[in-house]
C-alpha cells in the first residue's frame, strides 16, 4: 500500500449496517473497538476449538484466559501495526521479515507462556513449556503469517489491520488450541 494510503480514513458508511456501525465505532474509539473485537474473536476461537475437539464448550476458564489475551494482544497489535506502517521498512519483504522477527516470533513465545502460566504453571515452568512447544509452532507460523502479511501490508487500510489480523488469528488460535490441547 502506498505511503499516502497508510492513513486513509475508513469510510463511515456502509450498505451493511453492522459494518457501518463497526467503522463508526473504530473511528470514534479505535483502541476500545479493537480491544472489544479482539476479545470476542479470541473467545470465539477458543470456544470453536473446544467444540471441534471436545464436542462442547467444557473449559470456560480457557475461554476467559483467551479473552484476556485478546485484550492484551489488541493493544500490542494496535501499536505495532501503526509503528510498522509508519516506521518500518518500505520494502514489502523487509517489512514482512521485520514483522515476523520482531513481533510474531516473540508474541508466540509470550502467548504460550501466558496461557500455561494462567493455567497454573509457575512462570519458570510456563516458559519452559513455551520453549519446548515453540519450535514446531514457529515452523508453522513462518509458513502462514508471511502470506497473511502480504495482504495486510498491501491491501488492508491501516485502521482495519488489527481486525484483519484478528480474523487470521481466529483460525491460527484454533490451530494452537488443538495443537497445544488447550
Amino acid at each position: 500500500m502506498a505511503a499516502a494510503d497508510q492513513d486513509k480514513i475508513v469510510p463511515k458508511r456502509s450498505d451493511v449496517p453492522v459494518w457501518g456501525a463497526y467503522l463508526r465505532a473504530l473511528e470514534r474509539a479505535p483502541l476500545r473497538t479493537k480491544a472489544l473485537t479482539s476479545v470476542f474473536i479470541m473467545a470465539a476461537a477458543q470456544a470453536t476449538s473446544q467444540k471441534i475437539s471436545l464436542g462442547a464448550i467444557q473449559d470456560k476458564r480457557s475461554v476467559r484466559i483467551w479473552c484476556l489475551w485478546g485484550f492484551v494482544i489488541s493493544i500490542l497489535n494496535h501499536h505495532w501495526q501503526n509503528f510498522i506502517a509508519k516506521q518500518g521498512p518500505s520494502n514489502l519483504f523487509a517489512k514482512i521479515a521485520v514483522d515476523h522477527a520482531v513481533y510474531k516470533m516473540p508474541i508466540l513465545y509470550a502467548f504460550v507462556t501466558y496461557e500455561r502460566w494462567m493455567k497454573g504453571a509457575g512462570l519458570k515452568d510456563a516458559w519452559g513449556q513455551s520453549v519446548a512447544a515453540n519450535p514446531a509452532l514457529q515452523r508453522t507460523s513462518v509458513k502462514i503469517f508471511p502470506l497473511i502479511q502480504i495482504l495486510n501490508f498491501t491491501m488492508v487500510p491501516l485502521p482495519l489491520r488489527v481486525l484483519y489480523m484478528n480474523s487470521a488469528l481466529f483460525f491460527w488460535c484454533i490451530y494452537l488450541a488443538l495443537k497445544l490441547k488447550v
